[in-house]
């Protein structure tokens, strides 16, 4: 038997999705967010990393409980505590 160690497209994806999850649970963590805290993140970056949030937006809001993903601090919503989040897709 043979083991198939080739990377798919969506292996890579889904990996890239499970650090980006892993690096904003971090980032709440280090802004000291209590995992109930739904949050709005403000993601800065490039056109790719903009794709990738977009993309995975309802999926990345499930898992790290954030109430909404923005790219400009002047359309997160008030009244909802907020976190600035760098991200680069590779």
């Amino acid at each position: 038997m043979e083991l198939d160690t080739k990377i798919t497209p969506e292996l890579k994806e889904e990996g890239e999705f499970r650090d980006t999850v892993r690096r904003i649970q971090e980032e709440r963590k280090r802004a000291n967010f209590r995992p109930k805290d739904k949050i709005v993140l403000v993601a800065t970056a490039d056109a790719s990393g903009k794709a990738f949030l977009s993309r995975h937006a309802d999926a990345l809001k499930r898992e790290a409980n954030l109430a909404e993903i923005v790219f400009d601090e002047k359309d997160a919503p008030t009244g909802r505590p907020h976190m600035r989040f760098e991200f680069t897709h590779a």
